[in-house]
This record gives C-alpha cells, structure tokens and sequence, in this order.
C-alpha cells in the first residue's frame, strides 16, 4: 500500500402587439438557411427597442410575405442556473435521472450489462455481509448531496453506517448526506468524472473514509481510503484469484464472486501480442 496525496406582464405583451403591427403583423424567425424554428405572434418589448430591430427585414423574394429575422442577428438570452428547489423537483418527476452541479443537469449515461450485474453482485455481498451490523447499503436509486455546495450526485453503490442523514432541502428524504463507503464502477464514459471531479466532491464529505472504483472490462479493483492526517492511502488487487478488500468495514469480498456471471474480454497471450 502506498500513500498518495489529493488537494481538496401586461405592459410587454401592449408593447409586443405594437411592435409586431410596426414589422407588419405576424412576425416569422427562421435560421439563416430558411429552417423555420417557430413563429412569433408578439414581439417583446426588447425586441422592439433594441438596436437589432433592423434584422427584421421583409424577404426579397417576397416583399409583401411577412418579416423575417436572422436567427443570428439577436443573441439568445442567457439562461440562469437551476435552482436546487427547482432540480429536486424536476428530478422526482423526470423518468430519468440526472445529477446537478452548480446549477447544471448532467444527464446519467446508459449502462451496459456486466455494470449492471457487477453492483447487482456488490449489493448483495455487502447485504450478506452487514447482517446484524449498523450499516446499510444503497444502490443509485438515492442521491448523495455534497457538503455546502449545490450538487447531487448517484453513486453506483453507497455505504452508512449509523443514522441516516437527510438532505434538509430534500423535504422528500431522497438525499443523504453521510456515507462512509462509496463504489463507482467505471465505464470509458464516466472514469475521468469518477477518478476527478467526482472523487473531489466526495472527498468534501466528513463521514466518506473509502472511495472504490471497479472496472467493468477487467477483474480488477482500486481502493482509496483515508488517513488520520488526511492524507489518502491507494490500494489495488486484479485478477479473479484476487480479494477486495474495504479496509473502514472490514469486510473482503473475493473478485471472483464480483465479477460472478460477467463475461470479462479474453487476454490474449503475450506472443499474439503485436
């Protein structure tokens, strides 16, 4: 084992059938390839005083059709960020799942077969293995919130051991706040979030003491855990034959039973090697 460190309106609308009866009624926006996006029945009030009123012109082809406007001749209003209100509440009706950084939607990538059956796996070691133990395991179904800072994220797998602690801008108790054990199983889609911004974000957790990362193409498992002086220790086992190890519950699980019924790529041997 060796250590590694990790550095923590009325008026509008009065205004808008003014200015659409002074561009000539019906107000047409299409791009500048002639893709129609969507009509305009009253042109805002900004739209009337701004300077770009002149991109509204009548089309050549067509001097007596309706107005048009380059859609590159106005910016786009910049959109503000989501609120955390508005993200929990869009997240408890959405079909889908999304995390939220810093006001952010990032939507949750798909997931082939053999992650699936690895955390499916991991559920259950660790379910057989906390019996009669104050610890409880979750799978993504739950989110973690990080501390003090407008972000939630959905572990593959998490650990608490003690009372849960609830999310307090989560009145529907979906978010916690204290896990001690998180595992990602990694995919090409999501290992550089795992190993970087993700692991930062965890890190910022008081309870969190381990953080597991799981290949899904190979047998093989990383294990970080941290030090009294706060510094994180790095530990690696691969091959079917190999232990993982979670040192903060004192529990191993062999990776043959982790990766039980995934069909890992073959190696080929060392001379078809080119």
């Amino acid at each position: 084992m060796s250590g590694i460190e990790l550095s923590d309106d009325g008026a509008d609308d009065e205004a808008g059938d003014a200015a659409g009866e002074e561009l000539g009624g019906e107000v047409g926006l299409i791009t500048d390839d002639n893709v129609p996006i969507y009509r305009l029945f009253r042109a805002r009030r900004r739209l009337a005083k701004s300077p770009t009123r002149s991109a509204f012109k009548k089309p050549a082809d067509n001097p007596d059709g309706p107005a048009i406007m380059s859609a590159m001749s106005v910016s786009a209003p910049a959109t503000r960020p989501m609120l955390i209100a508005e993200y929990l509440e869009r997240e408890f009706l959405a079909p889908t799942k999304s995390e939220f950084v810093d006001g952010e939607l990032i939507d949750m990538a798909g997931v082939r077969e053999p992650h699936v059956l690895i955390v499916s796996n991991l559920v259950a070691e660790l379910h057989s293995k906390h019996k009669g133990k104050p610890c409880r395991v979750y799978s993504t179904d739950m989110r973690v919130r990080i501390a003090d800072r407008p972000r939630y994220r959905y572990p593959d797998v998490f650990i608490i051991c003690g009372p849960t602690q609830f999310d307090k801008a989560d009145a529907r108790e979906m978010s916690v706040t204290n896990p001690r054990v998180i595992i990602e199983v990694l995919s090409e889609s999501t290992e550089i979030e795992d190993r970087s911004r993700k692991f930062r974000d965890y890190r910022s957790l008081e309870s969190f003491e381990e953080y597991i990362l799981v290949e899904q193409s190979a047998a093989a498992v990383e294990s970080y855990r941290r030090q009294p002086d706060g510094d994180w220790s790095i530990r690696g086992s691969e091959g079917l034959n190999s232990t993982l190890v979670i040192a903060s519950l004192a529990i191993k699980i062999p990776l043959k039973d982790l990766y039980a019924n995934v069909e890992l790529p073959s190696t080929p041997p060392p001379e078809a090697v080119k």
